[in-house]
């Protein structure tokens, strides 16, 4: 008989936070929603398993991912993973080998709050949506993004892969946030904005203009630096 597995492939102090809440809705069918969530969540054989990427090497990281596909494989349809890493190169880097090695992203799942409004389109895979925040309607997020706690993605925005809103980040109407981008604490993004690839705004900060690639912006009005 296949076993059911969930595999949570974190690192640093948000996956140990990540953990934690996710492990607490393990004894609390409530807590959070995701891929499956009847199926997976309300077996009673679900086992969890942390994989801590605080490793020595990338081939040590390298021998843990087949590790966690070879768990995810003999599970048969039953297995899911999630990755709670925050740096989203990172995030990028681990979803592209576990995507290589499953062959898709079937056994990613979405992790939502039950405390999270969303009206939105969560189209894709593996993204963490905390508690307090809200996708209104006609929003779009990608793959692999994190929705931080009381962040709020107005009506029309588009999340890439792999971006990060922090805690309390305002997205206004109609923002397109390209790949990778980060908007941390507190941040406002004005309506109609672009955040390039790999951009990053400030905590605090109030962007009013388009934020080209891999810049950074802070400050009232922002300002590149």
């Amino acid at each position: 008989m296949e076993e059911k597995a969930f595999v949570m492939i974190l690192g640093g102090r948000a996956g140990l936070k990540i953990a934690s809440n996710i492990f607490e809705y393990n004894l609390h069918p409530d807590f959070w929603t995701g891929v499956n969530t009847e199926e997976f969540w309300g077996c009673t054989s679900l086992q969890p398993i942390a994989v801590d990427l605080t490793i020595d090497s990338a081939s040590s990281l390298e021998k843990e991912l087949d590790d966690v596909a070879g768990v995810l494989l003999s599970s048969g349809s039953d297995g899911s993973y999630f990755i709670g890493v925050g740096d989203n190169k990172i995030r990028q880097s681990i979803h592209e080998r576990m995507r290589a090695k499953l062959g898709g992203d079937e056994k990613l799942l979405n992790a939502v709050h039950k405390n999270a409004t969303v009206d939105g389109n969560i189209s894709g895979r593996g993204n963490l949506v905390m508690p307090g925040s809200v996708i209104n309607i006609c929003a779009k997020v990608g793959d692999c993004t994190i929705i931080n706690t009381n962040s709020t993605v107005e009506h029309d925005c588009e999340i890439g892969d792999y971006a990060q809103l922090g805690p309390g980040a305002t997205l206004a109407g109609y923002v397109d946030v390209k790949t990778r981008a980060s908007i941390w604490s507190n941040a406002t993004i004005s309506p109609g904005l672009q955040i390039g690839a790999d951009a990053a705004v400030g905590a605090g900060a109030v962007l009013i203009k388009n934020a080209p690639p891999e810049t950074t912006w802070v400050g009232v009005p922002a300002k590149q630096i």
